[in-house]
């Protein structure tokens, strides 16, 4: 039997994250707990599974507690698991803490019916104290405790937990890199807490405005053990980033750690962010000599009329109609900014948020037109995000702007028509419409060539015309989708034109309602049959529009183009990005890709990634030398019907009504490269092999007496791609 872990600690994935992650705050916990002598751990998945099997992970440490951390975004998979969790052992006390609990505790105990408790501060002395209380009674043992509110029997009681002991001195709570918890570099925290009250932030409130701090000895202790770390090699990297809101909030703190670090000699590259108007050309002196390479100035906007709406300065006189404060603000910062980079800092940045209310395209384009005048090395280009603990929400100052969306959260506004013309400048990091970027790849990888072929099965689900199923089939899908889907999957819903705004909104409601477990959702319709893009039965499209404008991170994600092909063959750039892959083929015309892929080792050789501009053909993996990725069944097609393929070309090899086991016996009973002697072939380079081609594919390329394909090709040049190309692509 397992050994029991008496509290296990879940971070479920959530908004840019679809795996469960390590989370620092976590390993402060465990810390701490492990000098009172209460053995905890942090659970993380060794490999992509299905929410069942993640819950059966958890079980099987067979726990007294499970304390979830909650950052908005992964609620409803906290939701979930916590039922899941409870229906095989009710036993198990289920808690939940995290940045966002102060705001929505008494929401998560309300809506979901597996939590028990919620601990809104100073969780590790709560955790301790309940711990140490918890008996056969269960919630009846600690129900007394002061600052926690919990559930029981479904009465909610509220034990004064808004309270909060203000810790002065941070050095209390154990170093998790120091007492043996954490062997990975996940940063420093050298100070909590954030004094200002800017009206888009609910960072500050978490600690009630509050600010405390480690010792500098205390910090350059975790500095040596990470720096001993990445001399030994048990580091990958020297990059260590100090996960302060505001670090030089005590400026003398601040150059007095610089010192300390520059005089240990540090092996380590160090990364900041921190508040013009509490930093100074001195301190920026002693960074660069502490090998600091990385500093973040918070900007947010350069319009003097929005930087004094956001309260991002406490200086700031509403009498004073001159904006004093804010001139100076952008002054020091632009004097600081130059000063960086004169002396060497490697990259000097800022961050702007756009779509602020009252905000206006001048306004936007003022702040565009500042930040260019900086030459930063780069800027995090923001759209608004809103959080149900900033003031901005509690204050109401976004009116009916907000929009509710099934399984996600936090709270999206519906922005006003001038952010799609905000345009990002060259530099720009672009947190937002990087993530928008890889969503949209993430998207056109279900469509087309899949080429991350880790065991990952059943990750991406494309459902078809799910308004055309009986509610019946219907629930029966979404409970299928997750049961065996992978936690926080993708799933993208397409619909022809014939849906109704009803269908829309019945469907999200089924889908918050099941809980499927997915942080990706897209609804979308085909349109425009005389492009290259095509989807099943459904005519070729030259682009797919997103109905439901899904947005990432506050940013719309709008309509994905994929261009004709003469149009987009004179527009592609070959770019790389880790973010998501697609394969597309470069030329200037129909004639040139024939003659140039006539051998498909060159169609190999010529995938790329890229951004802007994509040509893409349905399963384009038959080019591709990786195997098939039909036989890791990646992918699950849903049809109307729902009965399931593994891609657009095969034959049905199951329906929602089987287990997965049921599906992947029978699509390994279809894949016919034995019987095609796939394995004898002398061709020199590797097909994939694939398991779904036409008739006339097989004859052109395989053979069950293994002949030499190469020399098939060189003979019968065009009529291999009158094959592979889709006819309406040749006949443009």
């Amino acid at each position: 039997m397992a050994e029991k872990i008496p509290i296990v600690f879940v971070f479920p994935p959530g908004g840019l994250f679809s795996d469960f992650q390590q989370y620092i705050g976590i390993y402060y916990l465990i810390a701490y707990l492990n000098s009172k002598g209460i053995h905890s751990e942090h659970y993380l998945c060794d490999k992509p599974k299905p929410i069942s099997e993640v819950v059966d992970d958890i079980i099987a440490k067979r726990p007294r507690i499970v304390g979830f951390s909650c950052k908005d975004t992964n609620y409803p998979f906290i939701k979930l698991m916590s039922q899941l969790i409870k229906a095989k052992d009710p036993n198990i006390l289920i808690i939940v803490g995290g940045p966002a609990v102060p705001y929505i505790k008494r929401f998560i105990l309300e809506d979901s019916k597996g939590v028990d408790v919620c601990i809104a501060f100073n969780a590790e002395e709560k955790l301790e104290l309940i711990f140490n209380r918890l008996d056969s009674n269960k919630l009846a043992s600690i129900d007394d405790i002061e600052g926690i509110m919990l559930k029981s029997k479904g009465i909610i009681k509220d034990n004064n937990s808004d309270s909060m002991k203000v810790m002065k001195d941070l050095d209390i709570f154990p170093s998790p890199y120091i007492n043996g918890v954490l062997d990975k570099n996940l940063g420093v925290i050298t100070s909590r807490g954030c004094p200002f009250r800017c009206s888009y932030c609910n960072y500050a409130t978490v600690l009630k405005n509050t600010f405390c701090k480690h010792s500098v000895k205390r910090v350059i202790d975790e500095l040596k053990f990470l720096n001993k770390m990445y001399r030994s090699g048990q580091a990958e990297s020297n990059w260590v980033n100090l996960n302060d809101s505001i670090f030089s909030f005590d400026i003398k703190r601040a150059k007095s750690l610089c010192k300390e670090i520059e005089s240990n000699h540090f092996n380590l590259r160090l990364s900041v962010t921190t508040r013009a108007d509490y930093c100074d050309t001195e301190l920026l002196d002693l960074m660069k000599k502490a090998n600091f390479v990385e500093i973040n100035f918070g900007l947010e906007s350069a319009s003097l009329r929005i930087l004094r709406a956001m309260k991002k300065l406490p200086s700031s006189d509403e009498a004073d109609e001159e904006y004093n404060a804010e001139k100076t603000f952008l002054e020091r910062l632009k004097h600081l900014v130059a000063h960086a980079k004169s002396i060497g800092i490697e990259s000097v940045q800022a961050s702007v948020v756009f779509g602020f209310p009252g905000e206006t395209l001048k306004d936007a384009q003022m702040t565009l037109d500042f930040v260019k005048s900086l030459e930063l090395d780069s800027y995090s280009h923001h759209i608004l995000e809103v959080y149900s603990g900033s003031p901005i929400y509690r204050e109401g100052m976004l009116d009916n702007r907000i929009a509710f969306e099934p399984n996600k959260f936090p709270l999206r506004i519906k922005y006003p028509e001038y952010i799609s013309k905000v345009k990002p400048l060259d530099n720009a990091v672009e947190i937002i419409n990087t993530m928008r970027l890889r969503y949209q790849g993430m998207f056109l990888d279900c469509f087309s060539a899949q080429q991350n072929q880790e065991e990952n099965p059943f990750s991406e689900v494309v459902l078809l015309n799910p308004s055309c199923m009986s509610s019946e089939l219907k629930f029966k899908t979404l409970e299928w989708i997750k049961k065996y889907m992978t936690f926080s999957c993708r799933l993208v819903v397409v619909e022809e034109m014939n849906y109704s705004e009803q269908d829309v909104k019945e469907f999200k409601t089924l889908l918050s309602t099941v809980g499927v477990p997915t942080s990706f959702y897209l609804l979308t319709s085909c349109v425009n049959p005389k492009g290259i893009f095509a989807c099943n039965d459904c005519k070729p499209s030259a682009y797919i529009r997103i109905e439901n404008n899904h947005e990432v991170g506050g940013s719309p994600l709008k309509d994905i183009w994929i261009r004709p092909l003469d149009d987009c063959l004179s527009k592609m750039n070959s770019t790389k990005d880790d973010s998501y892959y697609m394969t597309y083929l470069k030329a200037d015309s129909v004639q040139e890709i024939i003659q140039t892929y006539s051998d498909a080792s060159k169609v190999n050789q010529k995938c790329a990634m890229v951004y802007d501009e994509r040509l893409v053909f349905i399963d384009s993996c038959r080019w591709l030398d990786e195997p098939c990725p039909a036989i890791k069944l990646n992918r699950v097609i849903i049809d109307e019907n729902g009965d399931i393929r593994p891609c657009f070309d095969s034959p049905i090899v199951g329906d929602v009504g089987m287990s997965k086991e049921q599906i992947i016996s029978r699509l390994n009973k279809m894949n016919v490269c034995d019987s095609r002697s796939c394995n004898e072939c002398e061709e020199e380079y590797n097909c994939s092999k694939c398991m779904f081609v036409d008739d006339s594919l097989k004859r052109l390329f395989c053979s069950s007496t293994g002949k030499d394909m190469k020399k098939i090709i060189s003979k019968k040049k065009k009529s291999y791609f009158d094959v592979i190309m889709p006819d309406f692509l040749l006949n443009k």
